[in-house]
């Protein structure tokens, strides 16, 4: 399936945004020609300008001039979606901006359009597959390498040419804020209601539910403290407080299930030196079975607890930013082929088996968590 669409630069940002009925008009008259003559061929329609908003328009429409862009689909890390951007000027003697003094002029409009048509045609066929230009968060110990990986060979396997930019080390709250702000592309989180409304969610689990299997990471020499626990009633009695960010899902789960947390506001990572100091006023940080083993390398201080296997039933999903929304349908198709091909479990074996393994997640004692109601 061809990825690049066309877009004609008709109508001034300033006219639409004062409400220009008539730019809007054009657009769609536009677009339903651009359609007709070119999707049928190159295997794709782009159904009016609207269906289009994802692909950054560049409004470059002046007085005299009609410029014509056919790019990717996918926005860049900027957010204009300039990767392959070829663009055709067509100049007239009509303002176009102008919202409704001047007609178009018929001979010219034509040409233009059968120029847009033939560049599409050409960018659109097989073998012109678009860049997806991504902009992704990296977290410390590596966390964050199995999720770019697994969106870089999914996307690639169906075709795709993948480019893949960072932002390192950012704290959860910059994550959520460069979400909402478009800066960046998406990110990995827990599925909550929440983030469902607020961001645009990709369905699909990109653990197989090993993140909410829980194990705990605790000060060395504090093993003893678990010994004797077996049942959720027993991990209350002992009073521990969990540390957790704060905002996150896994606070509501422990304190649906009534256990004591306390959340850490700004930088979680910090949790990792106030659990080491043991006067902190945290116990224990239960981390996810992918990630604890890095993180308890990273933090020689700290131990995990070898006997119990906390666990609800959650998984991380990517969440776009709703700037990038047109990638949703892409990445679903690639993350579901990438599970029934195998390539997925691949994955997840490469970054995470030898972890996995080491912690004995078969041999240890289960308590299930309650899952909050509300999310």
């Amino acid at each position: 399936m061809p990825t690049t669409t066309t877009s004609i630069m008709i109508c001034r940002s300033d006219n639409l945004s004062k409400g220009g009925t008539l730019c809007k008009k054009k657009r769609a008259v536009y677009m339903r020609a651009l359609q007709t003559q070119a999707g049928r061929a190159a295997g794709m329609a782009c159904m009016g300008w609207q269906q289009c908003a994802p692909i950054r328009m560049i409004e470059t429409a002046t007085h005299n001039q009609l410029s014509i862009s056919i790019f990717t689909a996918y926005p860049s890390p900027q957010g204009m979606g300039k990767v392959g951007i070829r663009t055709f000027t067509c100049r007239t003697q009509c303002h176009f901006a102008h919202p409704i003094a001047r007609r178009h002029n018929m001979v010219q409009r034509a040409f233009c359009t059968v120029l847009s048509g033939l560049a599409f045609l050409f960018f659109g066929l097989p073998g012109h597959a678009a860049d997806i230009a991504l902009t992704l968060a990296t977290l410390p110990n590596g966390n964050h390498k199995y999720y770019h990986k697994l969106l870089e060979e999914s996307l690639k396997a169906q075709g795709h040419s993948v480019i893949i930019s960072v932002k390192d080390n950012l704290p959860q709250p910059r994550i959520v804020s460069y979400i909402e702000h478009g800066e960046l592309t998406l990110h990995w989180f827990l599925q909550t209601k929440e983030r469902d409304g607020k961001f645009v969610a990709v369905h699909h689990k990109l653990t197989q539910g090993l993140i909410g299997q829980r194990v705990m990471l605790i000060p060395k020499g504090d093993e003893a403290v678990y010994e004797r626990v077996k049942t959720l009633d027993d991990l209350k009695v002992t009073g521990k407080v969990a540390g957790l960010g704060q905002g996150w899902f896994d606070a509501d789960v422990w304190k649906e299930s009534g256990l004591k947390v306390m959340e850490q506001a700004g930088d979680w990572k910090q949790l990792y030196p106030m659990l080491a100091s043991k006067t902190r006023g945290v116990d224990y940080f239960p981390r996810g079975a992918t990630e604890i083993v890095a993180e308890a390398h990273a933090n020689p201080d700290l131990a995990i607890e070898p006997r119990l296997l906390l666990v609800y039933p959650r998984d991380f999903g990517f969440y776009l930013s709703k700037p990038h929304a047109s990638l949703k349908p892409v990445i679903e198709a690639a993350l579901e082929k990438a599970e029934k091909s195998g390539l997925q479990k691949k994955l997840i074996a490469e970054f995470f088996g030898a972890s996995i393994a080491s912690l004995n997640i078969n041999k240890r004692i289960v308590i299930p968590l309650k899952n909050p109601t509300a999310n």
